[in-house]
């Protein structure tokens, strides 16, 4: 399993910058699974390894401004793209699946948006 972190960085779900252009994504994580299957055949070449199938799942944490509705992308499909800088990034079709917010009267709200892949297409760099 191959995980990759992004810090004090841009998350995008659908086109759409997740909470707001100042960047205010805090962490996110994606985690990836890329799996082989054995195949075998008549002749020469009977016995082979291909490339089966990806699935990863990626989690986002950040500090949510006042009348922000991120729940409401519980349950979308969309392109999500975790940026590692301003041109590089990771880029995957997923679920958003869970939606979790954290308020304290002594500090800013934050909250965390979990993803599950939700296609049999690899996960692109960019």
């Amino acid at each position: 399993m191959a995980v990759y972190h992004g810090k004090d960085c841009q998350a995008k779900f659908n086109d759409v910058v997740l909470v707001n252009a100042t960047n205010e994504v805090t962490n996110w994580e994606l985690r990836a699974l890329a799996e082989l299957i054995e195949v075998t055949t008549m002749g020469d070449d009977w016995k082979r390894r291909m490339p089966a199938s990806v699935d990863f799942s990626a989690t986002t944490d950040m500090l949510m401004p006042v009348g922000y509705n991120a729940s409401a992308l519980v349950a979308t499909s969309a392109t999500l793209a975790l940026y590692i800088d301003d041109t590089h990034f990771f880029s995957a079709t997923a679920i958003c699946t869970k939606f979790r917010l954290s308020t304290s009267g002594k500090e800013a709200n934050s909250a965390s948006l979990e993803f599950e892949g939700n296609s049999v297409t690899a996960i692109a760099y960019a």
